[in-house]
């Protein structure tokens, strides 16, 4: 058997590959030549810019590279930025929708792109349409003045998008995200904020290759409304995570009538009291989850649906 030689580069391209931390691989980067060549490649696949002064970096960056005064040549740093792009901070209100559309124009090769918590006009989402790599679309909390803005999102270009996040008002909901996801056959998985009814007609829409469903609930819901919210969401995905108010230990007895044994149950043990616990663990499927960070509570039906307690 013929034994394959690692180089001191192939070494640390594994040890990189194992660190998920930026602020790690960056300081990696200033080790030494090599160290900054092998670190490098990883900060600009996940390009994260959620503040003013990121966002002016790059750019001064970019200008940097097309004018030759970079190591790296500028075709180079473009096919690096091929993973993630995410532009989520309201202080990004302060930068021209010129410049941020550049950005996007600059990352047209990224898998991912999150938008969220700042002013969108029409020069960005058309720099956004022109990513047409993008598999996976999150927009969050943006200031949008016309509905019209976002009305290019509808068109077949974004069939190919295998998850949308959609974490805006209500009032888009119809126009905009209906369409995204009745003809998308490729989409696996859907992000909403429960506000009001117009979620109904959503949830009647989803294509049967969706995998699953997030809601977010910022109030709790009515007994009759969670469970038919269930009802619509476990016919259309085999997972739906539920993120809202701690569930009342009577709806609790219904969900747990309906679980199956290939189901399984998830808790927080922060997330309830202890007559819901001896109510749950009386489930041959339950799992605890003791995370802090997170009250997680998972009650498949006939597949999978994890509630997530209230912050």
């Amino acid at each position: 058997m013929t034994e394959l030689a690692l180089t001191n580069f192939d070494v640390l391209r594994l040890i990189v590959e194992d660190i998920s931390d930026p602020k790690t691989i960056y300081n990696f980067a200033l080790v030494n030549r090599l160290w900054n060549d092998v670190s490098t490649n990883f900060l600009w696949s996940n390009v994260q810019l959620n503040s003013v002064r990121a966002v002016n970096a790059f750019l001064r960056t970019m200008d940097m590279a097309i004018a030759g005064r970079t190591r790296y040549p500028y075709t180079t740093m473009k096919k690096w930025m091929k993973t993630n792009i995410a532009l989520e901070d309201r202080d990004l209100s302060r930068i021209s929708n010129k410049n941020l559309a550049r950005v996007l124009d600059e990352c047209s090769n990224a898998k991912s792109v999150r938008l969220g918590e700042f002013n969108v006009g029409h020069t960005i989402i058309r720099s956004l349409i022109r990513v047409k790599s993008m598999r996976e679309l999150a927009l969050s909390d943006l200031v949008i003045l016309d509905v019209d803005v976002l009305r290019c999102l509808t068109i077949s270009h974004f069939n190919y998008l295998q998850s949308i996040e959609f974490y805006l008002s209500s009032a888009f909901i119809d126009p905009i995200l209906v369409p995204m996801v009745r003809n998308n056959r490729n989409l696996r998985s859907l992000g909403v904020r429960w506000n009001d009814d117009s979620l109904i007609p959503l949830l009647d829409s989803c294509p049967s290759c969706l995998e699953s469903i997030t809601i977010k609930c910022a109030f709790e819901l009515l007994e009759d409304e969670l469970l038919d919210l269930i009802t619509r969401c476990t016919k259309r995905a085999c997972k739906l995570f539920l993120s809202g108010p701690p569930i009342e230990a009577d709806v609790l007895i219904k969900l747990v009538e309906g679980l199956t044994t290939e189901t399984k149950v998830s808790i927080n043990r922060s997330g309830y009291f202890m007559s819901e616990y001896s109510l749950i663990y009386s489930h041959d499927s339950l799992e605890v989850e003791t995370a802090d960070y997170d009250e997680l509570l998972t009650f498949p039906m006939t597949s999978n649906v994890n509630f997530i307690s209230w912050d």
